[in-house]
């Protein structure tokens, strides 16, 4: 139910005066929405774009930044899983442990992390990438500057951001997803239904 485009619909209605709306679009949607319209992927960037701008959305970002963000942060998790060594959570101000048993594993994916937290246990959980997704990264990413620049509260920046899979709805609802001000990296999730 948080993630419904009921949802998003009423917060647009009830805060669209009080909140920064932004947008994050991932390049599989796009293709996506551009193969089922029969357009060019550019020519369709530009209409989604123009598109949400002008239903009052007033940045609109790609998620290319996340994944690149994430797989250089993968990388430089893989080079130190094997030592013990504290690092900064990418979910808090904090420093954790961040030793991860080899082989890691993947974490982009929500569908495997719940999986993988209801069915494996300790036995797989201890192998899975401390790493966000990309989408998680592009949410306190896209909150934090335009927070900032917009001088607006954390929580007052609305992120929405359309990818290829639902089980990015799961992952936008979840509570271990809260930074700061208990605002949410990704407050709806949205899933083109081609």
């Amino acid at each position: 139910e948080s993630q419904s485009i009921g949802t998003l619909q009423r917060a647009r209605v009830e805060t669209h005066k009080s909140h920064v709306f932004v947008a994050t679009l991932s390049p599989q949607s796009i293709s996506s929405i551009a193969h089922k319209l029969r357009m060019g992927y550019v020519e369709t960037c530009q209409k989604l774009i123009a598109a949400l701008k002008c239903d009052g959305y007033k940045y609109v970002f790609s998620s290319v930044e996340g994944s690149e963000l994430c797989h250089q942060l993968s990388a430089e998790e893989l080079l130190n899983c094997s030592r013990e060594k504290n690092l900064p959570d990418t979910n808090s101000d904090k420093s954790v442990n961040t030793s991860v048993k080899k082989p890691v594993l993947a974490s982009a994916c929500p569908g495997w992390i719940c999986y993988a937290e209801k069915t494996q246990g300790a036995a797989v959980l201890d192998h899975i990438s401390r790493i966000r997704s990309p989408q998680s990264i592009m949410g306190a990413l896209v909150k934090s500057v335009v927070s900032q620049r917009e001088s607006v509260p954390y929580s007052q920046v609305y992120h929405v951001s359309v990818m290829p899979c639902y089980d990015k709805k799961l992952e936008a609802s979840r509570a271990d997803f809260v930074s700061k001000e208990k605002s949410t990296d990704c407050d709806s999730a949205l899933i083109p239904l081609l």
